[in-house]
């Protein structure tokens, strides 16, 4: 029989009410301050440190009941905050697609002037691009199941929208310029004639990360929502 942990269970307590859009930060805080004065209430009679937290959470109510409370209390939060992510989101694959872009750029070069083969370019290009997307993808999946993504979270909620569009309008630039700075390298060390063959083998891989990459995601919500359903079962019990 495992010890319990407290420290471990508030942190998953807290992990499983993240995933609601409704939920600020803030509003985080401010129910765990609840929950850990309900803990030491209970210690307090005697408890054991499973009990009070058992009890105290139990008296908080279900992730999904606090989830509801607060998206009625103020439906607009939800959408706000919703457009916050999205704005995120589009901000991080345009800046990361160009910056991979770039990388798979500077393989192809690289593989021209070494070889001068359409299909050796696009073989490096595709894999370069392949490899840095399958490192993003569990960048993020490894991020979300640990408390290193609730950290890096709780940062990103203290942007404002001003900063986020700041940030974008000067990173973006960069990345787009590095994009076509390894775009003129490779098209002026590259024969004409190889190019279209290295494009060809490119235009392969982006189609198929155009439908990875959702199927990608719905894998990763239903694998979310199926530990946030096994959560609430324990934590009827």
């Amino acid at each position: 029989h495992d010890m319990f942990q407290l420290d471990e269970s508030l942190r998953q307590w807290r992990s499983d009410l993240a995933r609601y859009d409704s939920l600020r930060t803030v509003d985080l805080d401010e129910l765990e301050a609840h929950l850990r004065d309900g803990i030491e209430a209970d210690l307090a009679r005697g408890l054991s440190e499973e009990e009070a937290f058992i009890l105290a959470s139990r008296r908080l109510g279900k992730p999904a009941e606090l989830h509801r409370e607060f998206d009625v209390g103020d439906a607009g939060v939800a959408r706000r905050r919703r457009m916050f992510w999205m704005m995120w989101g589009y901000a991080f694959f345009a800046v990361v697609s160009s910056l991979l872009q770039t990388f798979a750029n500077c393989a192809q070069a690289t593989a021209s002037y070494v070889s001068g083969d359409g299909a050796t370019m696009g073989a490096a290009g595709a894999t370069t691009l392949a490899a840095g997307w399958l490192v993003v993808w569990w960048a993020i999946w490894h991020a979300s199941r640990h408390n290193s993504g609730a950290i890096f979270q709780g940062w990103l909620e203290g942007w404002t929208t001003r900063e986020v569009l700041a940030a974008f309008a000067v990173i973006a630039p960069v990345a787009l310029l590095a994009y076509a700075g390894s775009s003129i390298a490779m098209a002026t060390w590259t024969p004409v004639e190889q190019l279209g063959r290295a494009s060809l083998a490119m235009a392969w891989v982006r189609l198929a990360f155009a439908y990875m990459v959702p199927l990608a995601l719905a894998l990763m919500a239903t694998h979310g929502r199926r530990l946030e359903t096994a959560s609430e079962g324990v934590a009827l019990r």
